[in-house]
């Protein structure tokens, strides 16, 4: 046999061999993925959460105890360890900032091993999202449900809620108000199995808070915040679609209150933005009689204004009028004032020196002795007869 068939002959069966190694993990690893889509107990492996979730294993059965708590969240891990809660000190698994290591074929193929008898933990939550509405431009409130049909066992770290409430305050009217903000759970334990609705009860503990805040204010604190709100969307945009951050003070005066959610769910709601604040139609009425009220007494005060000018001018021009008619009486004073007056009574005319022209005056001239009334008709009666 020949060096050259000898060599063809091993190529051949390496060949096959990798063909054999590599069909044969490929349907090892076709079953395993297989295995993993099973939620059963003869299935000893699960696929890893999707990014930004966690995954509950449980012993048994779903109402089992927990087996382990899987996590696949961007930047941070779960840890086992005492922390501090409303009732006291307990083990729980907790995120934190960090990186899960992951090696192996399992996690190459996006599985990871649970063992035998296992069962994944699921439940359903529904939830108001603010979201873009479908075919419009405008945003709104709409109702999300996660089941594990649709989306699987997984648990999200971030999940944004809003809620929508109508809040009476002091004077028995009503403010309309949308919140929107992300929940974050940091004691899983806490959250799923201990508290279970973790969603309800922070957004209910979040209501409780806004009730609080608001519903002790007085009317034209509850204006300052509509005016705050309105001042913060024309400087930010739409407030309607991008949210606001206005009031500030009411916005962190719930962050505060919302921090009791971390011992009591093990959920942080780490920022508030709100979307909508509305007073009700009879609240409206209140702001507009305010306005017209303020408006009237306004105009008022500008009357009351120009009124007391008036009475100052009118009380300097008389002050003026009783100096020159006392002025009048004295000597050089007095003639000083008269010759004033001429002037006065002449303003717009020309002035000139020496003889005087018709409509002119001469300076000099005692213009105080008027013109004898003989003289004024001789020389009347002259100029008729000039004329006859």
């Amino acid at each position: 046999m020949s060096t050259g068939l000898i060599l063809a002959l091993l190529l051949l069966s390496f060949l096959t061999a990798a063909a054999t190694v590599a069909l044969m993990l490929y349907k090892g690893g076709a079953f395993i993925l297989w295995l993993a889509s099973k939620d059963e107990w003869l299935s000893p492996v699960r696929f890893l959460p999707l990014e930004g979730s966690t995954l509950a294993v449980m012993r048994g059965s779903v109402a089992g105890k927990l087996h382990k708590l899987v996590g696949n969240i961007p930047g941070h891990k779960l840890v086992q360890r005492e922390v501090e809660i409303s009732t006291g000190f307990t083990r729980l698994h907790e995120t934190v900032p960090g990186d899960e290591v992951r090696i192996g074929i399992l996690a190459e193929l996006g599985v990871f091993w649970t063992g035998f008898f296992k069962k994944t933990f699921s439940r359903d939550f529904e939830y108001l999202s603010w979201e873009k509405l479908s075919g419009k431009e405008e945003h709104g409130l709409i109702t999300k449900k996660r089941t594990l049909e649709k989306d699987g066992p997984f648990v999200f770290f971030q999940t944004t809620m809003a809620v929508a409430m109508e809040v009476y305050v002091a004077g028995n009217f009503t403010v309309r108000l949308i919140l929107v903000f992300p929940v974050e759970i940091w004691y899983w334990d806490l959250a799923l199995f201990t508290v279970g609705a973790w969603d309800r009860r922070a957004t209910s503990i979040l209501e409780e808070a806004v009730r609080e805040l608001i519903s002790d204010m007085d009317f034209d604190r509850v204006r300052k915040l509509k005016e705050d709100y309105v001042r913060a969307g024309e400087v930010g945009g739409d407030a309607k679609t991008k949210g606001v951050d206005a009031p500030t003070d009411l916005l962190q005066a719930l962050e505060r209150k919302a921090k009791r959610l971390l011992s009591e769910v093990g959920v942080k709601i780490p920022d508030i933005r709100l979307i909508d604040f509305e007073l009700t139609d009879e609240a409206v009425k209140v702001v507009e009689a305010i306005q017209l009220v303020e408006i009237e007494r306004n105009k008022a005060n500008a009357a009351e204004e120009t009124a007391r000018g008036i009475r100052t001018l009118a009380s300097a021009e008389g002050f003026r009028i009783e100096r020159r008619v006392a002025a009048y009486g004295s000597g050089v004073v007095g003639a000083s004032h008269h010759h004033a007056d001429a002037i006065q009574e002449f303003k717009g005319q020309a002035l000139s020196v020496g003889t005087a022209a018709p409509g002119h005056l001469v300076i000099g001239a005692d213009v105080s002795s008027p013109k004898p009334k003989a003289e004024e008709e001789d020389g009347g009666g002259a100029s008729e007869g000039g004329n006859t």
